[in-house]
């Protein structure tokens, strides 16, 4: 229980403000990494070898986003795709082992273009990855509160809650555009 209200809580945050704090998705993505190629790299490690190695990679890229933020940025989409894409692969039935060449394709190709969208597209990917992922974590966290079968109220929270998420990003970062002089925007 306390897990989904977490999600829920944190899922609200990142829904409504996942652009300005743009160095929670970096630090997310950095923990993916070690969450994912732990096991790729040492097959029979556990399941504690992989959350440490995560939180590890998560802090040290939350840290370096501040000062290096684009490249952070595009780093962060490399992993976060990539381990997406491997989920959408096993997701579809395929046999995507840890460390197997199915894995490595899918993670591959999911990184590079996470990286190259959130390069070129910086400001408006993070206003809507972060609107999307944190609907789906608000989506979570409620089905768990719900018996039975609750995934059309998922899914009805999750489109909701994701349109007015982007929604409020996207007039926030206008808004603060404007006062900001030139193409310099902070995310503060």
């Amino acid at each position: 229980m306390a897990a989904a209200i977490v999600a829920i809580i944190l899922g609200l945050v990142e829904t409504f403000f996942g652009r300005r704090l743009f160095w929670v998705f970096v630090a997310i993505g950095g923990f993916l990494l070690g969450w994912f190629l732990v096991p790729a790299f040492f097959p029979g490690a556990g399941t504690w070898l992989a959350i440490v190695v995560g939180v590890i990679a998560g802090v040290a890229f939350g840290l370096l986003a501040i000062p290096f933020t684009r490249v952070m940025v595009a780093i962060g989409g490399f992993f976060l795709f990539a381990a997406a894409l491997v989920l959408f692969v096993r997701l579809l039935g395929a046999d995507v082992a840890g460390g197997s060449a199915t894995f490595w394709v899918a993670y591959l190709i999911g990184g590079v273009v996470g990286g190259v969208v959130l390069w070129i597209f910086l400001d408006w990917a993070l206003v809507v990855l972060t609107g999307l992922s944190g609907a789906w974590a608000v989506a979570g966290g409620i089905g768990w509160f719900v018996e039975g079968d609750p995934a059309w109220l998922q899914a009805l929270v999750f489109v909701v809650l994701a349109a007015l998420g982007i929604a409020f990003q996207a007039l926030d970062y206008r808004r603060r555009r404007k006062k900001v002089p030139g193409d310099v925007l902070t995310y503060r």
